[in-house]
């Protein structure tokens, strides 16, 4: 069964919403829904917002459920430099994942690094899973997603980001522990999210968030069910 995993209430109602033949049903106090899209069977979770709901609920779900495949969507920062031009509502796809809060540097260990962890955690993205998004009328972009437990919004935080990982495209709060849950129970992942807000000197981050948050749950919902198509 393919697991799409999504932190806030609002990125969660719109894949629902494409379910076919759904039920709703609750395990150990997380919030799921079950149905098929493309004929499919997939379940819907709704893991609450940070790293320690979302490694908390995907434990739990995964421990529980036969699950082959997991899919995050939801809402991200995007991160502009050289080589992203990244606008409002473009999709952010993850070549590779890492976690910017942890930082044992002063134990010699690279920033992100835990102890027996890599610096990244690689996604199974492969180019079927990106054909019909390159057909659709969504713009992407990929590169590395950067996991960390806070709302990013400010431009020295980003230049640190930036200096210490490479080729980050967007920051956000969950999908580093997906993907370490993952790696460890050797589960395949890809991370799909939609651009609610650009970082720079001239945007207020929250405005933005309040503005698209609709429409970017709208479009990560859309992209995951073209990834689901292919799987």
């Amino acid at each position: 069964m393919i697991l799409v995993v999504a932190a806030m209430d609002e990125e969660y109602q719109e894949l629902a919403k494409m379910l076919e033949n759904e039920r709703v049903l609750c395990c150990k106090g997380i919030k799921c829904h079950q149905g098929k899209i493309d004929n499919k069977d997939v379940m819907l979770m709704l893991s609450g917002v940070g790293k320690v709901n979302a490694a908390y609920s995907l434990s739990t779900i995964m421990n529980n459920f036969e699950i082959d495949f997991v899919i995050n969507i939801g809402s991200a920062g995007g991160i502009n430099s050289k080589d992203y031009n990244i606008k409002p509502l473009d999709i952010v796809i993850a070549q590779k994942v890492c976690q910017h809060d942890v930082d044992l540097t002063l134990a010699h260990r690279l920033p992100g690094v835990l102890p027996d962890l890599p610096q990244y955690y690689h996604a199974s993205l492969d180019t079927s899973m990106l054909a019909d998004l390159k057909d659709s009328d969504l713009t992407y972009h990929v590169g590395t997603i950067a996991s960390g437990d806070q709302f990013v919004g400010d431009l020295e935080i980003v230049k640190k980001i930036q200096h210490s990982f490479e080729d980050v495209c967007a920051v956000e709060m969950e999908a580093g522990a997906i993907a370490q849950i993952c790696y460890i129970l050797k589960v395949p992942f890809v991370i799909f999210r939609s651009i609610s807000d650009v970082i720079n000197e001239h945007s207020d981050n929250q405005v933005q968030f309040e503005e698209y948050i609709k429409q970017a749950s709208i479009n990560s919902a859309r992209s995951a069910c073209l990834v689901i198509k292919s799987i």
